[in-house]
């Protein structure tokens, strides 16, 4: 048995697709050009992503000071992983 795929509207959809990613990939670009002027590196999206990891694991490890025990637990473990996954993909980067 044999599907065909109409070509056009599989045209359509793949232009559409790689649009969508180039418009959600736009503020990460523009994030790691801020990140490279500030750390003075070369900081490539994959960085870049690192570095957002860890500030959202910070946010939510100190800021609900309400929060139960176990979830701020939880957090802080997620928080020492992420500086570290962090660590290894800074050092990769080269000086400006």
């Amino acid at each position: 048995m044999t599907l065909s795929v109409n070509s056009a509207n599989e045209m359509r959809l793949n232009t559409f697709v790689a649009s969508a990613k180039k418009g959600l990939m736009l503020p990460i670009t523009w994030l790691s050009q801020y990140y490279s002027a500030v750390l003075n590196k070369e900081i490539d999206t994959k960085a870049t992503l690192q570095l957002l990891n860890v500030q959202v694991a910070f946010a939510l490890a100190v800021l609900p000071a309400e929060a139960p025990f176990l979830f701020r637990a939880i957090c802080t473990a997620w928080f020492a992983l992420a500086i570290s996954g962090c660590k290894q993909c800074l050092k990769n980067c080269k000086r400006k």
